[in-house]
């Protein structure tokens, strides 16, 4: 591993996470909603990560856009590494990796990058330094196409103002450590959970933050260096952010959290008539922000120069080609609550019956009789149905599946390995699904031949595949992967074979 650049730690690796935000088809399926235009996900587009981590977010949407360009920059160059090993599993031409500082990027010649239709950052922003944010809008404004979209999330204040003195505290703890950087972050851990459990007032004031850290005890120590113990992490007013993009020539289009945009589910009820009348992005939003007592931004910026709303009459066609498709469990870990009571409603149950026939469309839903009277209102309910983590959109053109399935592949073979990898590309979808163990043990006892009978129960045959990659097994986990593997092939493969997940090409 390199060493840290601008205080942010080069020796740990970042996990490898995915991020359903990040997807094109998501961030145009919530643009179109809140009445804006966006690159087409059906059809090529560049697509560009900052801070991309290990790469796996990237090898899954490059696999799921088969027809689309993939970039990926991190400046840790392990990190770059175990991307193009992902690449390359795959055979996936459309992605390419780049080791680079943001202030490299910046200063790049104008002729050495193609514009990109969207740019995408997660977390990453709060991370580093006041100069390399300058960097990171410069990079965009001058890369970002007309109408491209950006995806940015970052924690924000004021629902995150009690974490920052825990944060201080733990960065001192980790800076006076001896050791690895692991090891200094674990000994930081330590140290801030035993004065929280001696009493100390901070922590018994906000109980739910001792948990919170009890919860870390453990675990890989990749989130507490790259999350909050670089030098320049820092908790972000909304209004300011909002402004310094606004400085880069990118205006602030919604949040790419669908009840975020929905004030009756975001706000208090009493708050909305007071913020009704705001106008100005950052005062509104920062208002918002308050009311709500958020804590993490998902916000999306698009390039200014064609960031005109949608007539009513194309706004309208938009939604008309919608189509939704249920999604199995286990549902995305980034599941929105919110989203999850509102469709518990009883306006919801008759387009829930149909999404769980398999996918729905806007136009017919809005013919029906239960919606007819006001098919608008579908609008929101369609929003809600994604963030829920019940359904996703659909692309228009499903892509060529095979780069997905060649991935998937292998993306089975390193989870029973012991790698914690919890998606799968889905090419219909253009984007990934979350997963389990079990569902990846089960899909490669179905996908390889072995000495398994094809008549055993699939959870025996599922840990059986599992034992065939994994030298050190826990003892057999027989109720764990009968549970999570009751409905697989009646209800989760089903799923997987329509979305393009896997083949039907069994052995």
């Amino acid at each position: 591993m390199q060493s840290d650049i601008d205080g942010y730690t080069g020796e740990v690796g970042y996990a490898e996470y995915f991020h359903r935000g990040t997807a094109p088809a998501w961030l145009h399926f919530v643009a179109s909603g809140l009445g804006r235009s966006a690159p087409d996900p059906s059809r090529p587009y560049r697509w560009c990560e900052l801070g991309c981590g290990p790469g796996l977010g990237a090898a899954l949407l490059a696999a799921a856009n088969p027809h689309a360009s993939f970039h990926a920059v991190d400046f840790n160059p392990e990190h770059i590494s175990v991307g193009r090993s992902w690449a390359c599993s795959a055979g996936l031409s459309n992605l390419s990796f780049q080791q680079s500082s943001f202030s490299d990027l910046a200063q790049m010649a104008a002729g050495q990058s193609e514009p990109y239709d969207y740019i995408v950052l997660t977390g990453v922003y709060a991370w580093v330094s006041p100069a390399n944010q300058q960097a990171i809008r410069t990079f965009i404004q001058r890369f970002l196409a007309p109408g491209g979209l950006v995806y940015l999330s970052y924690p924000c204040f004021p629902g995150m103002a009690e974490m920052v003195p825990v944060r201080n505290l733990l960065y001192e703890y980790a800076q006076a450590a001896q050791g690895s950087a692991s090891q200094r972050a674990a000994t930081a851990l330590a140290q801030v959970r035993a004065l929280g459990h001696a009493g100390a007032a901070h922590l018994a004031k906000y109980p739910d933050l001792l948990k919170a850290l009890d919860q870390l005890d453990g675990r890989d120590p990749a989130y507490l260096l790259h999350d909050l113990l670089s030098e320049h992490w820092q908790v972000q007013h909304v209004g300011q952010v909002v402004r310094g993009w606004e400085s880069s020539s990118c205006c602030w289009l919604g949040s790419a959290q669908p009840a975020d945009n929905i004030d009756a589910i975001a706000l208090p009820a009493q708050t909305e008539v007071l913020l009704a009348d705001l106008s100005v992005p950052a005062l509104r939003e920062s208002a918002k922000a308050f009311a709500s007592n958020q804590t993490l931004r998902h916000d999306i910026y698009q390039q200014v120069a064609r960031a005109a709303r949608l007539t009513s009459s194309a706004h309208r066609q938009a939604l008309l080609r919608q189509r939704l498709h249920a999604l199995p469990m286990p549902h995305d870990q980034a599941t929105d609550d919110r989203a999850v009571a509102a469709i518990a409603q009883p306006y919801f149950h008759p387009v829930r019956q149909a999404l769980a026939r398999g996918a729905i469309g806007y136009e017919q839903c809005a013919a029906s009789s239960a919606y007819a009277a006001d098919p608008g209102k579908l609008n929101a309910a369609f929003q809600l149905l994604v963030g829920s983590g019940v359904a996703h959109p659909l692309l228009e053109l499903a892509p060529d599946p095979r780069p997905a399935q060649s991935l998937n592949l292998a993306l089975c073979q390193a989870a029973l390995k012991g790698r914690p990898i919890q998606w799968l590309a889905a090419p219909a979808l253009g984007s990934a699904l979350n997963t389990s163990l079990a569902q990846m043990a089960a899909w490669m006892a179905l996908h390889e031949k072995g000495s398994v009978s094809a008549t055993a129960p699939i959870a025996d045959r599922a840990w059986k595949a599992w034992r065939r990659f994994s030298a050190t097994l826990p003892v057999h986990p027989t109720a764990l992967f009968t549970d999570a593997l009751a409905n697989f092939e009646s209800e989760v493969l089903p799923i997987w074979l329509r979305l393009g997940v896997v083949s039907d090409q069994r052995p």
